[in-house]
């Protein structure tokens, strides 16, 4: 059979280990208010050194709003109502100043009272409380239109970037939309889909974005102003619809010219006003119409293969390759 002193000294430190490794900051406390002990967490939170608590420090000096008259109007109660809870700020070893939670717990072992006060860390719930607030300031502080809308078309919420949508669907006042709208918005609802429309306010286009939440029995609507860009497609559009207007006009002219040339001077990679040379181009007019062949003679660089050309492309043959042979490069027992 186990000692009872042994067991009594295993629960004893057992319930040290767990003190220690609480999370929360914990007192042990006189009914005067004077600290018996404070763990780890409350050393922590509350001395630079982490173990500077004191046994015998007034727990209340740890607070910035509780003073040792109070202690004792908020302790006496203890014995009838059971745990008292409490807000207070403390001064953290950071030079922080935190706001906590406070539960007071009377403790009896035989004719020993002990107080156990549990101090909660709320910063990080002050922090999130004041990241919801401003999230929810988003919508208002948002100059583009946010809207809440039942898909019946009644109006829950609207800010004041909403204005312009609501006189266009003229429930600025009525708080309801057309029935047009009506059946948009229930469609869109019973169908659980998102949809995109641009809606003209004015001289403002807004691209409007539908977005049910089925959950919530409400379709949410964001606006978003669009007419610079709307602005600045129409303008791209108009540049090119001028550079495509432009290039017409340089084809056309470029067809004309190219016409010009072959009326005036008949063939296209000559251009000539000497008159010997145009009597040259009238002979090569007469003979491309033949199948006779013809011997053109000149110096080099009088433009006997342009002549050549000229030929083929006035003649029946112009549709089919011209085959250059470079007589000069033949050996002469092949002629």
């Amino acid at each position: 059979m186990p000692d009872s002193t042994d067991s009594s000294m295993a629960i004893t430190t057992l319930s040290d280990q767990i003190l220690e490794i609480a999370g929360d900051a914990i007192f042990l406390i006189e009914r005067n208010g004077t600290i018996v002990r404070a763990n780890k967490t409350a050393n922590r939170m509350m001395t630079e050194s982490g173990s500077g608590i004191r046994t015998g420090q007034p727990f209340w000096e740890f607070l910035n709003d509780l003073s040792g008259d109070d202690w004792e109007a908020i302790v006496k109660p203890l014995n009838i109502s059971g745990p008292v809870s409490m807000r207070d700020t403390v001064s953290t070893a950071s030079g922080e100043t935190s706001p906590v939670a406070i539960d007071l717990h009377l403790v009896r072992c035989g004719t020993d009272e002990t107080i156990c006060a549990f101090l909660q860390d709320l910063s990080w719930a002050q922090g999130q409380q004041e990241q919801i607030e401003s999230l929810a300031k988003f919508p208002a502080e948002n100059p583009n239109p946010v809207m809440r809308i039942t898909a019946e078309g009644r109006v829950i919420y609207a800010n004041e970037g909403s204005r312009c949508l609501l006189d266009v669907w003229n429930a600025s006042d009525s708080r309801q939309l057309p029935k047009e709208w009506q059946t948009i918005l229930n469609t869109l609802y019973r169908e659980g889909r998102s949809a995109e429309r641009e809606i003209r306010a004015g001289r403002a286009v807004y691209l409007v974005l539908f977005v049910p939440i089925p959950e919530s029995g409400y379709i949410t609507i964001y606006g978003r102003d669009i007419t610079e860009r709307i602005k600045a497609e129409q303008q791209l559009r108009n540049a090119l619809d001028e550079v495509n207007e432009l290039r017409d006009r340089l084809e056309a002219e470029n067809v004309y010219l190219q016409d010009e040339i072959r009326t005036t001077h008949h063939f296209e990679d000559i251009i000539s006003s000497d008159s010997v040379f145009e009597g040259v181009l009238e002979k090569v007019g007469q003979v491309a119409a033949t199948d006779t062949t013809v011997l053109i003679l000149g110096e080099t660089g009088t433009g006997k293969e342009l002549v050549a050309r000229a030929i083929h492309s006035a003649g029946a043959r112009k549709n089919r390759p011209l085959v250059k042979v470079n007589c000069a490069a033949l050996p002469a027992s092949l002629i």
